[in-house]
């Protein structure tokens, strides 16, 4: 039987290889993200059974980490290396009855299993983390590296391991860089106000009113001075502008500026007083000094007063009625009321005690009806010294005291009778009727010539009962009216006294 070449010794594989000229590489992860390279090809032609044929192509590095390489499988008679090759584990060979073939030769700690027929297993991979003498960002290798450290070199040392990175860390970040991030905590431009180029509003609080924004700009990290900003002024009450940049014009009337100096205008008035008897609301006028404003005193202002009893009738007051609750006024003087004393004088308002000898007393007459004349009753009669009250007279001799159209001196008669029937038609108290259209009134022509005179004693002008009839007092009868002989019948009542 055909020895094969199946020992899993590393020593013996390593100069298995380098008798059949195969070559080898480190494995090394590209890209990091578990993909993984192709391991060796399949191995040589088959030959005569038994005999052990050539050793396949040298495996490639393996790629990123990944799962063992496939298995190769033989054909009767020949032989093949060993699969691909991952990071993880070396290529594992199998053979077929007969053939054998060493396993392929892996990047990893773990080496890849020999053909499993009759040959012995291969050899282990070599423990290295990178080729020596390449060279890889620092980020790339050591995912805990951030800012500028991650962006430095990493140079493989001969032993197949990553050397110190180029990129130390600092102590601070620089401003004047943009992303620069020296202390590499991921941070960049930490502790930085500002970068280079960059400007910000600056100024007042707000652009409202005169104000205006400004603009800084960026100075090593930190913000320069502001240019072009415009800030609040004090507030001016005379001003429609906006000086104090609240977003309102100075001059609105509020608690600082109540008012336009200047200005005047009418007092309050509460209680509705102004212009009533005496009262007057006047004026205050508005006084500041520019940055306040606010109502002055009230000049001219007249408030209401006690009520004085006297000619004037000024209602101090204010209640619209003059000498109100006054018993007189000052200055008057009448005759006491009760006849003890000649005259009465008034002050304050109220009549002061008579003074003088008593006059006689006057006799006063009912007087229902209230046109000025009385009945003259003795038993209704009062006496008295300053004239007669309410309800009474000074003169007696009304004939009829329930009809004012009726006394004494009536001039004017009725067409019906008065209220009283004993009296008929006597209006004017002379115990008689007289009626007030009386008998012809014409003037008549004299003579066949003149205005209207058509024949002798024709009424020319004037007024004349019909038929030379007069009426009774409240009769009706027909009056004629004649103007240049022209007469106007009329039906009227006649009116008597």
């Amino acid at each position: 039987m055909t020895n094969h070449i199946g020992v899993r010794s590393p020593v013996a594989l390593g100069i298995l290889v380098f008798a059949l000229g195969a070559s080898t590489s480190c494995g090394k992860n590209d890209d990091g993200g578990g993909s993984h390279a192709t391991g060796g090809a399949h191995g040589g032609e088959a030959t005569e059974a038994g005999a052990p044929s050539r050793a396949g192509a040298a495996p490639s590095r393996g790629g990123a980490a990944g799962h063992g390489g496939d298995r190769a499988t033989h054909r009767p008679g020949g032989s093949t290396a060993g699969g691909e090759e991952g990071v993880d584990s070396g290529g594992e060979g199998t053979g077929d009855a007969g053939g054998s073939s060493p396993g392929g030769e892996g990047n990893s700690e773990i080496g890849g299993e020999g053909g499993r027929a009759t040959g012995a297993g291969g050899t282990g991979g070599s423990e290295t983390d990178c080729e020596p003498g390449t060279q890889a960002r620092c980020g790339d290798v050591d995912a805990t590296l951030l800012g500028n450290c991650a962006e430095g070199t990493m140079t493989c040392r001969g032993s197949g391991t990553w050397g110190t990175c180029s990129v130390r860390a600092g102590t601070r970040d620089a401003c004047d860089v943009e992303g620069d991030d020296a202390d590499c905590n991921g941070i960049a431009n930490e502790d930085c106000d500002c970068l280079p180029g960059d400007t910000t509003p600056c100024g007042p609080e707000t652009d409202d009113g005169i104000c205006e924004f400004g603009e800084a700009a960026c100075v090593n990290g930190v913000w320069g001075s502001c240019e072009g900003a415009v800030y609040p002024a004090a507030r001016n009450c005379s001003s429609p502008a906006d000086n104090d940049c609240d977003g309102e014009a100075d001059d609105t009337n509020d608690d600082t500026c109540a008012c336009e100096i200047g200005t005047s205008e009418p007092c309050e008035d509460p209680d509705k007083l102004d212009g009533i008897g005496i009262c007057l609301r006047g004026t205050r006028t508005c006084q500041g000094s520019g940055a306040t404003a606010f109502w002055g005193n009230c000049v001219d202002a007249v408030a209401p007063s006690t009520e004085v009893c006297d000619e004037a009738e000024l209602d101090e007051d204010c209640d619209g009625m003059a000498n109100e609750d006054c018993d007189c006024v000052d200055g008057d003087e009448r005759a006491c009321p009760d006849c003890t004393g000649a005259t009465q004088a008034c002050e304050d308002g109220e009549w002061q005690a008579c003074t003088g000898t008593p006059p006689e007393p006057d006799t006063y007459y009912l007087d229902e009806d209230g046109d000025g004349f009385g009945v003259g009753n003795a038993d209704t009669n009062i006496e008295g010294c300053s004239g007669p009250p309410e309800g009474y007279a000074d003169r007696a001799g009304d004939c009829c005291d329930t009809d004012a159209n009726a006394f004494p001196t009536q001039t004017v008669g009725g067409t019906v009778p008065t209220n009283c029937e004993r009296v008929g038609f006597d209006y004017d108290c002379r115990h008689g009727e007289e009626p007030q259209i009386t008998a012809d009134e014409c003037t008549r022509c004299s003579s066949m010539v003149g205005c209207g005179c058509v024949g002798f004693n024709e009424c020319l002008d004037g007024a004349f009962w019909g038929n030379g009839n007069v009426p009774a007092c409240g009769r009706e009868g027909i009056l004629l009216t004649c103007v240049c002989g022209e007469c106007t019948p009329e039906r009227v009542l006649q009116p008597c006294l």
